[in-house]
């Protein structure tokens, strides 16, 4: 049986989806059993219909395929809920500086700094950065946590938020883009000048080269203007997926699920297989150099916009998505890193006005073997 085969066979086996979806479970998972069964007769197009069938089910219907408990484990919490904040590992540490929380009907920026350590399960306060910082593209390099733009409460910014030094100021402010660091460059996708607009998202792609300290200013994404773009950076390319996109005409914001890699030797974007999901906020993180796991995001549903927990593993090889076990909570813009083997989805935006301040850990190898991945 094939691999995206196994992978189906993990989903169905785990279902606990809501109970008006039971009836549609069992002819799922009846239909997935008798092609696994008859997997020397079902071509590709075969299982390539059943996979499509276990997508369209649990982003469009917002159910849950697989028990989340069994993969995702709650450790110690943030020391306050927060979302749209700088995290990176740091040593063997995991670190997290800004972002915004709620008090009452006021939303706070904050500069504060603290460090996870996994060995006693516990968060001890840093020094504060030198100014406020939410939503802006950061990096962890040479053991430090670096940012840049942002919003720092009262206006979007584009010098350095971590160090009152700044060597490297971005040509114009920048929120809500997303980043990613490869080969001492952090790479910077979209976002808008103006955080009380997002009508003026940009199409913008640029790069800070941490090493020369110089702006490098990139190809226009062909996916248009944007922001909250989930980007990783693996295998010597930066990969996109989703976003939301302004609609002029309809004077909202769309989410949207392409996909595209970049080739920096090249300069050239591709397009790919969407996104099982047309949503906003998701998190994204190499696994490794082929594995991009997507966590969460805010997505449209038929009764409402609502956050999700889904979480899929991008193969970028094969170009193609494996559902991996939900997360415990729905979360947009949740800090996503990796120390070692383990996986962190820190906080997030868990409901309108309100941050979460859970963490949960995962295994790599855990991971990969729910999405029949590994060898």
């Amino acid at each position: 049986m094939s691999n995206a085969s196994s992978s189906q066979l993990v989903a169905a086996d785990a279902w606990h989806g809501p109970n008006e979806f039971f009836g549609l479970q069992r002819a799922i998972k009846t239909m997935e059993f008798n092609l696994g069964r008859q997997s020397a007769l079902c071509n590709s197009t075969c299982q390539s219909v059943v996979m499509s069938v276990w997508l369209f089910l649990c982003c469009s219907l917002g159910v849950s395929f697989s028990r989340a408990e069994e993969t995702w484990e709650s450790v110690a919490p943030l020391p306050i809920g927060l979302a749209g904040f700088a995290v990176g590992t740091i040593g063997t540490n995991v670190m997290v500086a800004g972002g915004t929380q709620w008090i009452g009907k006021s939303k706070v920026t904050l500069a504060t700094v603290a460090v996870y350590n996994p060995r006693t399960n516990h968060w001890e306060d840093q020094p504060s950065w030198a100014r406020p910082f939410a939503f802006g593209p950061f990096a962890a390099w040479q053991a430090r946590l670096v940012a840049w733009g942002g919003s720092d409460g009262n206006s979007t910014r584009s010098d350095r938020a971590d160090q009152t030094t700044n060597e490297i100021i971005l040509p114009h402010p920048v929120a809500y883009a997303g980043s990613a660091l490869l080969d001492n460059r952090l790479y910077i996708l979209g976002g808008t000048p103006d955080l009380s607009t997002v009508a003026r998202a940009t199409a913008q792609f640029q790069a800070i080269d941490l090493a020369s300290k110089s702006i490098i200013s990139l190809s226009k994404f062909p996916g248009g203007p944007c922001i909250h773009v989930a980007l990783a950076a693996a295998g010597g390319h930066v990969w996109a997926f989703t976003g939301g996109r302004w609609d002029a005409n309809q004077r909202r914001l769309i989410n949207v699920k392409e996909a595209w890699s970049y080739n920096p030797t090249a300069h050239i974007w591709r397009a790919l297989t969407s996104a099982p999901c047309s949503a906003r906020g998701v998190g994204a993180l190499a696994l490794d150099e082929r594995y991009i796991l997507l966590a969460g995001g805010h997505r449209d549903m038929p009764g409402g916009p609502r956050v999700i927990s889904s979480c899929f593993v991008y193969d970028t090889i094969r170009d193609t998505y494996h559902i991996v076990p939900d997360l415990p909570i729905g979360v947009m813009l949740a800090g996503l890193v990796r120390l070692e083997n383990e996986v962190y989805v820190l906080g997030g935006e868990d409901s309108p006005r309100h941050r979460s301040d859970r963490v949960f850990r995962a295994t790599v190898s855990g991971l990969l073997r729910h999405a029949a991945l590994h060898q």
